[in-house]
């Protein structure tokens, strides 16, 4: 509820630059499509920075991409980004394939007619086309992804997780009753609620 008031302070001031960043923590579904809603139809810049791509492509109309030292902006959303980015990528490493198809291709040629006097003008010539010859370095990005990850000494059975009659309450109130589920390999869970101590204590239980 604090987020909700100190969101709802600096939205209803109107300003001319909005800036967010990660605006959607702590925030309830309802309360992120609301806001979602808002900077929609906010007539003014916002800037957002965030981890939530699905929001970031509900919001968003340009993207600034900061990687090896440099900012590029693409007109689109996260998504837009995210496919032009890897199709650059991969048109660049197609090009220096193609490259070094050619340069292999050439360099055959000199080591076979280099000492030929009939061809070596030929060869001389390939040599130029070498160092004409645009082979890009493709540097790996400069983004860093931490996270701690556990590797699985065997795969997971077919059946995850089985519920029955699973029930939570305190001496005040009743967080959930009777709930009874099979979880399956592959399957996802989505609890969704409006009170987030019925989340905490959810994700507790689960």
């Amino acid at each position: 509820m604090k987020v909700k008031v100190l969101l709802a302070q600096c939205l209803f001031g109107n300003p001319d630059v909005l800036i967010m960043d990660e605006p959607t923590n702590d925030l309830d579904y309802t309360t992120v499509e609301w806001l979602v809603s808002f900077i929609n139809e906010f007539e003014n810049t916002v800037i957002v920075v965030s981890h939530d791509r699905f929001f970031l492509d509900a919001v968003c109309t340009h993207t600034s991409d900061i990687d090896f030292s440099k900012i590029n902006h693409y007109s689109g959303n996260y998504t837009f980004w995210q496919q032009s980015s890897e199709l650059v990528a991969r048109q660049k490493q197609q090009q220096n394939k193609k490259a070094e198809e050619k340069k292999k291709e050439l360099q055959e040629f000199i080591s076979r007619f280099s000492a030929n006097v009939a061809k070596s003008k030929q060869a001389t010539a390939r040599k130029k086309m070498i160092e004409k010859l645009n082979i890009e370095e493709i540097k790996p990005s400069s983004r860093r992804y931490p996270a701690i990850i556990f590797e699985q000494e065997r795969d997971a059975g077919d059946q995850i997780l089985e519920l029955k009659s699973l029930s939570y309450a305190n001496e005040d109130e009743t967080y959930f009753k009777d709930i009874s589920f099979n979880l399956n390999k592959g399957e996802k869970v989505l609890i969704l609620s409006k009170n987030s101590r019925y989340l905490q204590k959810s994700y507790l239980i689960l």
